[in-house]
């Protein structure tokens, strides 16, 4: 009769335990949780799309075919949304990679209107040049430090010819800066005193579950999540990145600092170009201003700061703002009010013309080729 009375009260104990721990969790740790409702058209895409990364945060699942309000989307078997392209480059083929966020992964555009799809169309149309192969590694919701991750971590593995950065100026200063982005967890560079970049913040706490499928305990309890993203530190730093990856920066020391948003994207965009010159491979910069950016001077002082640093570090760049501003373009022919103002085929139609246009070499071909782009080269 003790010992049931002992075990019955040690279970109560336990259980007791667990619900204070559980409790004290939900009140005071920063849950990077997603909180998107299902009603969203951006809560619906990142369902469907998206699962926890230890590194990233967030990533692409891999063969995901599905309708969405904000397009017909297809991803490839590496999570790609672009068709099926191996690392080993053909010989005599010419390699694009895509780098960015929603505006360079295509989001409110259907799969055929992606930059990725259109560059390819477009490209090969000329049957006497190379074979042109363009790999979208663009996610939603991606800042310029999870790119240059990505950069690292997989689109050096495609030996690109051609490094494609979409740099959105109204969110990508401000999302670098921080280790949550979207309600979920994620990397953060900081400065070594040697003015290197440094990694902190990995792996990113666990998040709920993407999918909330029935009986998910990562989507249910704080206390499960914690442990489970204790365990996530037990995995080695190496393991992270592929064997024909470039090496991560290294973690961060004590003395490590957190620079301005303006040092970190100076630093990032260095560290690209360097990436990219020791591969073989050109950097192009498109800088994406914010459809409100045209009616109101609010975040203009960003795409300006965007154009400084480019410059500073002799990084080729072409401005959407220059473009739209010389050509006398109406940006409600760009930008889709319906789909939280990102592009639309009109717009990505334009960039396709401007990366041909630098990829050919030529200057101001059908009136839209900014003169700054070759200024940086």
């Amino acid at each position: 009769m003790n010992m049931c009375k002992n075990v019955l009260t040690s279970v109560i104990t336990i259980i007791t335990l667990l619900a204070m721990a559980e409790l004290f969790l939900r009140l005071y740790t920063d849950d990077a949780g997603v909180k998107y409702t299902l009603e969203k058209p951006e809560g619906q895409a990142r369902q469907a799309l998206c699962e926890y990364d230890g590194l990233m945060g967030w990533r692409h699942m891999a063969g995901v075919q599905v309708n969405l309000p904000i397009g017909k989307v297809s991803l490839n078997a590496r999570g790609a949304r672009s068709r099926n392209i191996p690392y080993r480059k053909p010989a005599g083929a010419y390699r694009i990679v895509i780098l960015g966020d929603s505006f360079a992964f295509g989001y409110g555009l259907d799969n055929h209107e992606t930059l990725a799809y259109r560059l390819e169309t477009l490209l090969n149309k000329d049957e006497n040049g190379p074979a042109y192969e363009a790999v979208n590694l663009g996610v939603s919701g991606y800042g310029t430090d999870q790119e240059y991750l990505v950069l690292l971590k997989e689109g050096v593995r495609y030996s690109p010819d051609l490094v494609l950065l979409v740099f959105f100026t109204t969110n990508d200063f401000a999302e670098a800066d921080h280790k949550r982005a979207y309600n979920c967890g994620k990397p953060l560079l900081m400065v070594e005193p040697d003015n290197t970049l440094c990694l902190t913040n990995v792996p990113p706490p666990m998040p709920r579950s993407w999918t909330n499928k029935k009986g998910d305990l990562s989507s249910k309890s704080y206390l499960y999540r914690f442990i489970k993203s204790r365990k996530l530190k037990e995995f080695s730093w190496d393991a992270m990145t592929a064997p024909s990856s470039l090496p991560l920066p290294r973690r961060c020391s004590e003395d490590a600092v957190m620079p301005s948003k303006e040092k970190r994207v100076d630093l990032l965009l260095g560290e690209m170009k360097a990436v990219c010159e020791s591969r073989g491979a050109r950097l192009l910069v498109i800088v994406v201003p914010w459809y409100r950016d045209f009616v109101s001077p609010v975040a203009r002082d960003f795409v300006f700061m965007a154009h400084a640093l480019l410059q500073r570090n002799r990084v080729a760049y072409c401005s959407l703002w220059d473009i739209i501003q010389e050509n006398g373009l109406d940006p409600r022919d760009l930008y889709c009010s319906d789909m939280a103002y990102h592009f639309t085929p009109a717009a990505v139609d334009l960039l396709v013309k401007i990366v041909e246009d630098y990829i050919r070499g030529r200057r101001n071909h059908n009136g839209i080729y900014a003169s700054k782009l070759q200024d940086c080269n």
